[in-house]
């Protein structure tokens, strides 16, 4: 949903509508997406944590590591989206380039 949201540069009420889902729900998945990356969307335990043997050690909050195939699937998702913005471009000075030609066309 992230991706397709990425790619095709709807509105997140579009993509709500698209994938069934609520709109708030989508636009939190993006925000974790768009700070954490692809670890971000991993499931989180439920329930309260274990309570620590000693009081006196502070627990440390382990940071998330991503696994091989997130580091692969985040490195696509990523290439993807450079992919997208440089075909945008590419159509941009396509249009532009054929602007120009119409009005020197129109001088003579």
């Amino acid at each position: 949903m992230v991706n397709y949201y990425r790619m095709h540069e709807l509105s997140i009420d579009k993509v709500a509508v698209k994938f069934n889902l609520n709109p708030s729900q989508v636009r939190s998945w993006y925000c974790k997406y768009k700070n954490e990356g692809i670890v971000g969307l991993r499931p989180k335990p439920k329930g309260r944590p274990a309570k620590a043997m000693n009081k006196r050690k502070a627990i440390k909050k382990s940071t998330i590591k991503p696994t091989k195939e997130e580091q692969y699937k985040q490195r696509i998702a990523d290439l993807e989206a450079r992919i997208a913005d440089q075909e945008m471009e590419i159509d941009i000075l396509k249009k532009l380039r054929a602007l120009r030609q119409q009005r020197e066309k129109n001088k003579h």
